[in-house]
């Protein structure tokens, strides 16, 4: 009566509520709860993001009902191998850590395994609060999350991307931090490779950083397959370290200005196992370095390392040095040598004759090549296993010696060719088609 009272007089008092809200509260609940699990799915996958909240809120919907247990295990079956500990506040963590207490403490089916968690990315900054102090509760709670959640994790990611915390390292800290990740938890067995995201246009705050990770690095190197820097500037420390990881198979440098190359050939020189190395938006890599990778990696099979226009005010030439990689590294299938002016058709012969593994070869804004005399040394065994060539910028380059790859190389499936050339005059490959799509800056020819 009273609720009936206020809609015909307009005033409302305070009372509890009656009978019909309530009522309407359990009918709403009790029709969430009662969706489709199809329906489910769906909400869950729009409104989540893929962050530590993500992970966090996926876990508190499983403790919910049976049916959304079941929707959110099957959620992080189909989509967990990386759980992501950054992007948020510390509160965060404890949450998560909360969470996993419960689910480990009752009958209730945890909604993810623990052996399909591969990476763990860890945001550095946790550790320290605001005004730099270091945060006692965060690192407990980090370490016994990490313990919890990796069983069989075989990659760490750890980001230093906080300016507020990289002014305050503290090189002590950051050392009792490594000790306990070798100490309490199954990394140090079973990681094989290692990331380590920096904080750009801060270079001068990683000193300390590179220090702290002095306790790192031997811990993993035995087993390290895989290293890779993005914006973290390496000091003499670490290059020292890099020569103690003898099984690395990848190696990945990103947007570096300060590549010592002594430290670097040193460190090449004990990787006689390497099959990629990349290297991008850095100084551009120096024939002596190309020449240490010939002579001490005969694996290699990826080499990307385009020229960064930006940084390098002049061009080396490295047709030299590729050719030695070419004749000792038989097993290249991914070669880039984008910007590289000075790469001429000398070079191009030699991997058209010496890599008959190459899947993909990028030589963008080569424009001295030209392919003229192609019909001179061209082999029938030649680039049988290329699938991608892209020669856009190269706009020196023969019509003939593109139309001749097209129709000898049967497993190219797209060609990127310079811009304002006209697109190739070839015919369709029995019932295959050949769609030409305009790009910019350039033509790429395709095969659907």
């Amino acid at each position: 009566m009273l609720c009936l009272w206020e809609k015909m007089t307009g005033i409302k008092r305070e009372h509890p509520p009656c009978d019909c809200d309530v009522r309407k509260r359990r009918c709403t609940m009790a029709s969430t709860l009662s969706l489709p699990p199809e329906v489910l799915h769906v909400v869950f996958d729009k409104l989540f993001t893929d962050d530590l909240d993500y992970f966090a809120n996926i876990i508190s919907c499983s403790l919910v009902s049976h049916i959304w247990n079941d929707v959110a295990t099957y959620l992080l079956s189909q989509s967990l191998s990386t759980v992501k500990l950054r992007g948020g506040q510390v509160d965060g963590l404890f949450r998560l850590s909360n969470l996993l207490e419960t689910i480990s403490s009752s009958q209730i089916r945890s909604p993810y395994s623990p052996d399909a968690i591969k990476t763990i990315n860890l945001d550095m900054s946790y550790l320290f609060n605001e005004d730099g102090s270091y945060n006692e509760e965060a690192h407990v709670v980090l370490i016994h999350l990490i313990e919890v959640l990796c069983t069989r994790t075989t990659g760490l990611e750890l980001s230093f991307n906080h300016p507020i915390a990289l002014l305050n390292w503290q090189e002590s800290r950051l050392k009792d931090f490594y000790k306990s990740l070798q100490t309490a938890t199954r990394l140090t067995k079973s990681v094989d490779r290692l990331a380590l995201q920096g904080f750009p246009k801060k270079d001068t705050t990683f000193v300390v950083c590179n220090y702290g990770l002095s306790d790192l690095f031997p811990t993993f190197s035995p087993n390290l397959r895989s290293l890779e820097f993005a914006s973290f500037p390496l000091r003499y420390a670490i290059y020292l370290l890099l020569q103690s990881c003898n099984e690395l198979e990848n190696v990945s440098f990103k947007d570096f200005r300060n590549i010592w190359e002594d430290g670097l050939m040193e460190a090449i020189r004990h990787w006689s196992k390497l099959r990629s190395f990349r290297m991008t938006g850095c100084v551009h890599i120096t024939p002596i370095i190309l020449r240490t990778l010939a002579n001490h990696c005969p694996n290699l099979e990826v080499l990307v390392a385009p020229r960064n226009v930006r940084y390098s005010k002049t061009c080396p030439d490295i047709n030299l040095p590729i050719t030695a990689i070419i004749r000792s590294c038989r097993n290249l299938s991914k070669l880039d040598l984008s910007d590289y002016v000075t790469v001429n058709d000398n070079l191009l012969k030699v991997i058209v004759q010496g890599a008959p593994q190459l899947k993909y070869l990028k030589l963008q804004n080569c424009d001295q090549i030209t392919g003229s005399e192609f019909t001179t040394w061209w082999k029938d065994e030649s680039l049988q296993s290329l699938e991608i060539l892209d020669v856009s910028g190269c706009i020196n380059l023969d019509q003939r010696f593109l139309d001749h790859v097209w129709a000898n190389c049967k497993r190219v499936k797209k060609l990127i060719t310079a811009a304002g050339k006209p697109a190739l005059s070839v015919k369709p490959r029995g019932d295959r088609c050949i769609p030409v799509q305009a790009l910019v800056p350039a033509v790429t020819v395709g095969v659907c």
